[in-house]
């Protein structure tokens, strides 16, 4: 490390320090003698600082750059609890309670470090031992409280984006470009390549340094220094490997692998592999981008490239569509919007009318997902039908697939072979992955007793499960596993979306009222044989009665219970009012979708009134 870039780094670490929570209020004098106790400690991205067990003997603070916090699991499997970076600590638990490393901790990018030793610890403390005790036990004191509470952290926004290119060279030019006006957004955004940089640089070749060549320290200098001047930072990739991308690796917070869907899988795949750059680096979070020319496309084949160019979750990209760029870049900050879409057999369909008053108010829909009659409706929204058709095609199709369809009562009162064979049409075969708009269903499992989350796979298959309100249709047998009606553990999938989204607005709707039954009394006994007679007999007192389909309908409210209340989960709750309706009333779809969409104009224009469009650059995501 030269002179120079020590003394930027110390003139860094000195305002880091300045903003720290911890060290921020320490009077001059203690301040500059914890400065001369720091050493400086550079890391090259996927360099390992501690690893877990390893006995601690000092404390880091991070000046720039970003670490990655794992702990091994049983089995040997890794899980990240933390992305922490500049003016953040790593290494005081061990360093305090002379225990070994409880994590590992490596540089997620190249980053730059301030070091306290143990000795260096003792030599302060017995020098100001009230304001560095006192500094400590504020620290200590956050991670107490956030392992009582049991709170995680969850990964930082990016703010550096790697761009991998694994498609043609134009058609990255035109996703780059239309991705760095959707960025610009939410705040300054500058796209590197390797020849922009050597020009805004001003030094020919500079984007090709090496680590260990001498102009390296001070170009690593300069893109710490556009991190605090730009809210995002894309690095374009070199089409193949050079010192740039190896760079580009290092600096990336998370990497954009972006591919043309009709692109030859195994060549995009070696070219992937070929990139990896070096074996060694810590894992990095990916994304894949599917670029499509045609903006009226029907995705096919994703779980193809999901397999072979494995990432934490994909974007379909139809190149002349800002819409579908302005999904992407909501994600990348944070605000995304995701739709949950409950439970309630024919009352779902006024969720159509709630997709309605969205789009008519501009609120988007970044991701999706449903129970039940939800998962039908959050299915055709996944593929951007319009509300009309969602009410029409789901009306007539959901009330023929009733008629006709019973048999002895065995297992169920209905064969479900007329639902299944109508959700199959309607899903004409994708999978989840082929959706435009990324979806998620819910079932339960009889044969696990939990619920099941469906992100993948055959996509009729999985809304079929999620609908199959157990003893109105048979179980699904698939995968081993006996699965039915979600509604059963989790009616309004709120805490599913929560974590789904990974940052941003989560809308929930609700369309089954709790309470539509006159008292009843049943006795200690009830005869079927005697309520069958009262039918028939024109001279027997009336008396109404819940039907075993309305217990059965009934049963499924029950999902609300283990999942606590979806409002605790959402940011905007929405009841519908369709008291009024039963679960039987396909045909009147279009009335309940306009109850549903005059509903929600109304509540989601006083929202935004109240907090504003949170999806877009207003006040905290």
């Amino acid at each position: 490390m030269d002179n120079n870039f020590k003394s930027i780094m110390r003139t860094k670490l000195a305002a880091v320090l300045r903003a720290s929570s911890i060290f921020g209020g320490l009077d001059d004098e203690v301040f500059h003698s914890l400065e001369a106790e720091l050493e400086l400690v550079s890391l090259t991205s996927g360099a390992v600082l501690f690893r877990q067990g390893d006995q601690g003997d000092s404390l880091y603070i991070v000046i720039s750059g970003r670490l990655m916090v794992s702990v091994s699991l049983n089995g040997g499997a890794h899980k990240i609890i933390g992305t922490p970076g500049a003016g953040e600590i790593v290494g005081e638990m061990a360093l305090l309670n002379d225990k070994p490393r409880s994590a590992t901790v490596a540089a997620a990018r190249d980053t730059q470090l301030a070091k306290l030793s143990s000795d260096g610890l003792a030599r302060l403390s017995a020098k100001h031992p009230r304001a560095i005790l006192s500094a400590l036990a504020r620290q200590v004191s956050v991670r107490l409280h956030e392992k009582a509470s049991g709170v995680e952290k969850t990964a930082s926004l990016p703010a550096c984006v790697a761009i991998m290119p694994l498609a043609s060279r134009v058609k990255i030019s035109l996703f780059v470009e239309k991705l760095t006006q959707e960025l610009g957004k939410f705040g300054a955004t500058l796209l590197l390549s390797s020849e922009r940089l050597d020009e805004i640089y001003g030094v020919a070749g500079a984007s090709q340094y090496r680590v260990e060549d001498g102009g390296h320290a001070p170009l690593v200098n300069w893109l710490t220094e556009q991190e605090t001047r730009h809210a995002k930072i894309l690095y374009l990739m070199d089409s193949g490997d050079s010192p740039w991308t190896a760079r580009c690796f290092r600096q990336a917070d998370l990497i954009l692998l972006v591919v043309c869907s009709n692109d030859d899988i195994w060549e995009a795949s070696r070219a992937f592999r070929g990139l990896l750059h070096p074996p060694n680096l810590v894992e990095k979070r990916k994304i894949l981008v599917l670029l499509h020319d045609d903006d009226e496309v029907e995705p096919s084949g994703t779980a193809r490239w999901t397999q072979v160019l494995p990432s934490e979750r994909h974007f379909h990209i139809r190149l002349h569509l800002n819409s579908d760029y302005a999904r992407l870049s909501r994600f990348l900050n944070g605000r995304s919007v995701g739709l949950t879409l409950g439970g309630g057999f024919a009352r779902g369909l006024g969720h159509a009318g709630v997709i309605r008053a969205m789009r008519e108010l501009g609120i988007p829909i970044d991701m999706v997902g449903g129970t039940s009659m939800g998962a039908i409706i959050a299915g055709q929204c996944s593929v951007e039908w319009s509300a009309s058709r969602m009410v029409e095609e789901s009306s007539r199709r959901s009330a023929d697939s009733l008629k006709g369809d019973y048999t002895l009562p065995f297992v169920s009162l209905l064969t479900g072979k007329k639902f299944s064979k109508t959700i199959m049409a309607i899903a004409k075969g994708r999978d989840i992955e082929d959706t435009l708009i990324p979806f998620f269903c819910v079932s339960a499992s009889l044969t696990r007793c939990e619920m099941k989350v469906h992100r993948s796979g055959d996509a009729g298959k999985s809304i079929i499960a999620s609908a199959r309100a157990p003893g109105m249709f048979p179980p699904l047998s698939w995968n081993d596993e006996l699965l039915v009606d979600g509604g059963l553990v989790n009616m309004v999938p709120a805490s599913v979306m929560r974590e789904f989204l990974g940052g941003g607005t989560v809308i929930s709707v609700d369309v089954s009222p709790r309470l539509d039954f006159e008292k009843v009394d049943f006795g200690l006994h009830y005869s079927g044989w005697r309520a069958l007679w009262r039918m028939w007999n024109p001279f027997s007192r009336k008396e109404k009665v819940m039907g075993i389909v309305e217990i059965l309908m009934r049963i499924l409210e029950f999902g609300r219970a283990p999942y606590a209340s979806p409002g605790d989960h959402a940011d905007c709750h929405l009841i519908l009012p369709l008291s009024q309706y039963s679960h039987r009333d396909f045909n009147r779809g279009a009335e309940m979708a306009e109850v549903g969409y005059l509903f929600a104009k109304t509540y989601f224009s006083d929202w935004i009134e109240k907090y504003g469009r949170q999806w877009q650059n207003e006040g905290p995501p």
